[in-house]
C-alpha cells in the first residue's frame, strides 16, 4: 500500500508529463479537502516545493454541495456565503489569473459590463 504522498506524486507526474506532452502549464486545485490547515499546508508544501506544481486553491468539503446539485442549484447561488462557496470563487479568480493573467481578466470584465450595459 502506497503512503498518500507516494500516491499524489504518481498523480502529479502524470499530470505534468500530460503539461509537458500539450505544451501546458499544470496546477492543483485540492476538493473536497476535510484535513486540518496544518495537514494541508505540508500537502502544499510538498506539491509546490518538490514537485514544483502550484496550488491554485483548496476547497472545503461541504455535505451542502451534494444537495445543491440534487435540486439543481449551483452551490454558488445556493449558499454564496458558505465557506466553500467563498473557496470556489477566489478558486475561479485565481485561475483566470494563473491562465490569462490580470490585464486580460480585467479587459474580459470589461467586455462583459460593456456588454451587459448596451443591452440593458
Amino acid at each position: 500500500i502506497y503512503s498518500f504522498e507516494t500516491m499524489v506524486k504518481n498523480e502529479v507526474i502524470k499530470l505534468k508529463t500530460l503539461g509537458d506532452l500539450f505544451g501546458l502549464n499544470v496546477a492543483v486545485v485540492l476538493n473536497k479537502v476535510r484535513e486540518s490547515s496544518r495537514d494541508i499546508s505540508g500537502i502544499i508544501e510538498f506539491l509546490e516545493g518538490d514537485m514544483g506544481v502550484p496550488v491554485i486553491g483548496v476547497i472545503p468539503f461541504d455535505n451542502r454541495v451534494p444537495h445543491s446539485v440534487n435540486i439543481g442549484v449551483p452551490i454558488l447561488k445556493y449558499k454564496p456565503r458558505a465557506s466553500v462557496s467563498k473557496r470556489l470563487k477566489e478558486c475561479g479568480e485565481i485561475l483566470e489569473e494563473w491562465m490569462f493573467g490580470k490585464a486580460k481578466v480585467e479587459k474580459i470584465v470589461d467586455e462583459i459590463i460593456t456588454e451587459r450595459l448596451l443591452n440593458f
